[in-house]
């Protein structure tokens, strides 16, 4: 198996990735739409830039999920008190129910993934991550 860098953060999301829209489709949800729902969940509120930042996704993607979710009645969107050119997001009750069934998805996933690793290199290999994205998303070198 080719161990580098690139090629096991790409199996490995794919992995997640697949885990993860499986719980999500026998949840009634689409791709994209858990990645909002448990920012939401965590932000109580957003907009679609602030959405398009946190996810690391191009505002076009954004649209299409906020669109579909905003159909399926999972999120709440209204125009910012201050700037009514801007909208912000939250989540409906619906939403939050499909937040609250989406969290299980992720904690079983996650728990088969940490598997018996140890709780320090968890917290270590987490520093990692979060620093090779910084370093990743700094360079900007082939993608956006």
């Amino acid at each position: 198996m080719n161990t580098s860098l690139h090629n096991m953060m790409l199996i490995t999301q794919n992995r997640f990735y697949r885990e993860i829209l499986g719980g999500a489709l026998k949840k009634g949800l689409s791709p994209g739409q858990p990645k909002v729902l448990e920012l939401l969940r965590h932000e109580k509120e957003c907009t679609q830039t602030e959405i398009s930042r946190a996810l690391d996704l191009d505002k076009s993607t954004v649209t299409g999920i906020l669109s579909r979710m905003e159909s399926a009645g999972l999120i709440v969107v209204r125009p910012d008190a201050i700037d009514k050119r801007r909208r912000r997001i939250s989540l409906s009750p619906e939403g939050l129910k499909a937040s609250d069934d989406m969290e299980e998805v992720f904690s079983e996933v996650d728990a088969i993934a940490w598997g018996n690793i140890p709780e320090d290199r968890r917290r270590e290999f987490i520093e990692t991550l979060t620093q090779i994205y910084n370093n990743i998303s700094k360079a900007k070198r082939y993608g956006k």
